[in-house]
């Protein structure tokens, strides 16, 4: 969509808001008379593609806006897709996971397996730290098993294995 700023019935950021509501998958690209840089980051800011100042660009510039905007669109798709494949693999899986920030043991995220097993509804369970459920580690390094003893949100004591990876988060 190649947008501009100043119509009969709308002006302005509002014009924008509307366009971007009706054309969510389509990149919108501001054609303005508007120099205004911080219109232009607040535009930007709410995704549009790109702001291009009327007899500021040529014809050059503007196909290159275009196939920009249309590839950084595909991109911004792909990582969507991508990611709520992730949530559907960890909420999904049937073994027990969670997400433990390393520097606060806090519990970031857990997943449906986790919540079952141990008891708590989520927001109990991304109130707790590691601490609150894993106690007495203990790593046999023959047989390369991570034991630990956990405790459910009822009390009982359970003996799991487990493995752990470092993500960015």
């Amino acid at each position: 969509v190649l947008l501009d700023l100043s119509l009969p019935d709308s002006f302005g950021m509002q014009t924008f808001l509307e366009i971007k509501d009706l054309a969510k998958e389509i990149p919108v690209i501001i054609l303005t008379g508007d120099s205004d840089s911080e219109i232009a980051y607040e535009l930007l800011q709410q995704n549009a593609q790109d702001y291009l100042v009327k007899g500021e660009f040529n014809v050059g510039s503007l196909i290159k806006s275009i196939e920009y905007s249309l590839g950084r669109k595909k991109a911004e798709e792909s990582l969507v897709v991508s990611e709520k494949k992730y949530k559907q693999v960890f909420y999904n899986s049937p073994f027990t996971m969670w997400i433990i920030c390393a520097l606060s043991d806090e519990v970031l995220e857990v997943n449906d397996a986790a919540l079952k097993l141990y008891g708590y509804e989520r927001s109990e369970f991304l109130s707790l730290t590691q601490n609150d459920i894993c106690f007495g580690r203990k790593k046999d390094n023959k047989v390369g098993e991570n034991l630990e003893k956990h405790r459910k949100k009822d009390g009982q004591e359970m003996i799991v294995e487990f493995t752990s990876y470092s993500i960015n988060y």
